[in-house]
């Protein structure tokens, strides 16, 4: 939370307008709405969701660790360490696992080497892989204008 709290003390400081809001929906379609935290440009600031009746944290995100909402239902989390090394994780939300999240697929850059992780199966691939998988999974859901205030969809 503590990086959410100084990304919005310094969008509020540097913009005339709030820059944040929030969303109410169905994210995987399994009936079960989440509650959503987000940038005007999509990013989100933190997922929740229902777990045994209560609210669940399912992320938090911050400038090296964003995430966004895929037209599929999974959540797109791409990480950096650097000029190098960064990832792009592709999950699910499944509430039976400890965390929330199931990961689907990893693929990025550490080392210098291009890499796709799925199914406990690490494998080396080339440069126009990753940007082959950049665009397959580049299909993002739009949500609601943050300036409206927040929204409840179905």
């Amino acid at each position: 939370w503590q990086s959410m709290i100084i990304e919005a003390n310094e969008r509020l400081d540097n913009s005339e307008e709030l820059s944040f809001g929030y969303a109410i929906m169905d994210i995987n379609a399994d009936g079960v709405k989440e509650l959503l935290f987000y940038r005007e440009d999509n990013v989100l600031l933190a997922i929740f969701t229902i777990k045994d009746e209560k609210a669940y944290l399912l992320s938090t995100f911050w400038p090296k660790h964003s995430g966004v909402i895929l037209s599929s239902g999974d959540i797109l989390i791409t990480s950096s360490g650097g000029a190098q090394d960064f990832e792009y994780t592709i999950y699910e939300i499944d509430i039976l696992e400890d965390s929330g999240l199931q990961e689907k697929l990893t693929f990025g850059c550490s080392e210098g080497k291009y890499f796709k992780w799925t199914d406990s199966c690490y494998t080396e691939i080339r440069f126009n892989d990753v940007t082959e998988l950049i665009q397959i999974y580049s299909d993002i859901i739009v949500l609601p204008n943050s300036r409206t205030g927040g929204s409840s969809l179905s």
